[in-house]
């Protein structure tokens, strides 16, 4: 079973189970446990609030000790654009993060479980700069791919003619 989890379940287990029990029940289930660098930025938006710092640090130390579990996948933009191409052009869709991108949202995973607030809170504005540049070159990038179709005609519109 593939799983991916909404930024609450994930607070939820952080707060209430343990890392290793965690582990366990999904490792005796044969569970995959989807993660996405969104989620990084979604978790970091705490950074936003300063009474936010303890559940940082556990939120984090708790990814951190999950880290060799998950499955780190592409964000939902991407996987859309993908998808678009893959129905244009062919070919497989691929959901997971580069090697080296792992590896990198992986890093960043780390840093914050080990106290780098600065780090974090540098990534979250650049993020949030990004965000805003971002949506209207996805939109730009959708409609581009997804030419506008005619509409298919009606019985009617064959009867008639």
């Amino acid at each position: 079973m593939k799983i991916y989890f909404d930024q609450n379940v994930w607070q939820h287990l952080c707060q209430n189970y343990p890392v290793d029990n965690f582990k366990k029940d999904v490792s005796s289930k044969n569970i995959e446990i989807y993660f996405s660098t969104g989620n990084i930025y979604e978790f970091g938006r705490l950074f936003l609030n300063k009474r936010n710092k303890e559940m940082i640090k556990k939120l984090f130390t708790y990814l951190w000790e999950l880290a060799e579990i998950l499955k780190f996948i592409k964000e939902l933009k991407y996987l859309v654009l993908d998808d678009l191409e893959y129905a244009r052009s062919g070919g497989k869709t691929l959901p997971f993060l580069s090697d080296i991108n792992t590896a990198s949202a992986k890093q960043e995973i780390y840093k914050i479980s080990q106290g780098n607030y600065e780090e974090g809170k540098k990534f979250i504005k650049e993020r949030e700069k990004d965000i805003k540049k971002d949506v209207p070159d996805f939109i730009d990038k959708i409609k581009t791919m997804n030419p506008p179709v005619r509409k298919s005609l009606k019985y009617e519109d064959f009867r008639d003619n």
